[in-house]
């Protein structure tokens, strides 16, 4: 008589790491969330900055230190001066050359410089979140999910969101640091570099990204 087959697979042995489900979008997917993601940004953003005059009556900024590039804008684009008075020789004073460039360049269209930092902070928040999903696409590509997660959680976090108001170049440092890393990891040396420079015209804490890619 045949033995009859044991249809029944083999239990796998203990350690065996299980095979990981692979999930991707498809391209229409992939671009509804690349727009999706940096929506929520604005939106988180707005939420701050909408009921300011209701509440207050006014709009402002709630930390003093986003008021020193606004004056050094103000400056440049009234006396072509890169200084925090007119009277006073020039300076390198403000911490974020950058963002006072790109503040300066938003107040050739409108002369309100608390709007222009608005501006210029939830745009730098809603391309971290477009970046950040992006980024995790090329980090994990059998797991596409963690990307829209990731990106998801950037775009709502409450402290990011009040962060993209408050005047600071935090939104815009990230943002170029997602950018480079993004390059970075697409094979890209010539925008990796061009990123991680205007970062550094931000804040010089970013030559330890750049010297930390270069020697990975």
């Amino acid at each position: 008589m045949s033995r009859k087959k044991d249809s029944r697979r083999p239990a796998p042995q203990k350690g065996t790491p299980r095979p990981v489900a692979v999930f991707r979008f498809g391209e229409m997917s992939r671009r509804i969330l690349t727009a999706l993601f940096p929506a929520v940004a604005v939106v988180s953003g707005l939420y701050y900055t909408l009921p300011m005059e209701a509440l207050i009556e006014e709009t402002g900024l709630p930390l003093d230190a986003g008021y020193i590039p606004l004056v050094f804008a103000r400056s440049l684009l009234e006396y072509g001066a890169y200084s925090f008075h007119a009277t006073d020789m020039i300076t390198s004073g403000a911490l974020a050359p950058l963002q006072v460039l790109l503040l300066a360049g938003i107040g050739l269209f409108t002369s309100d410089g608390i709007s222009a930092s608005f501006v210029l902070g939830i745009t730098s928040f809603a391309v971290m979140a477009a970046l950040t999903f992006r980024l995790g696409l090329l980090l994990f590509p059998d797991r596409q999910w963690l990307a829209a997660c990731a990106a998801l959680v950037i775009a709502l976090a409450p402290r990011l969101g009040s962060a993209s108001v408050a005047g600071v170049p935090t939104m815009l440092f990230t943002a170029l640091i997602l950018a480079s890393a993004t390059a970075y990891f697409a094979r890209r040396s010539v925008l990796f570099f061009l990123f991680a420079g205007l970062a550094l015209w931000v804040k010089p804490d970013a030559l330890l990204f750049l010297l930390a890619a270069i020697l990975h």
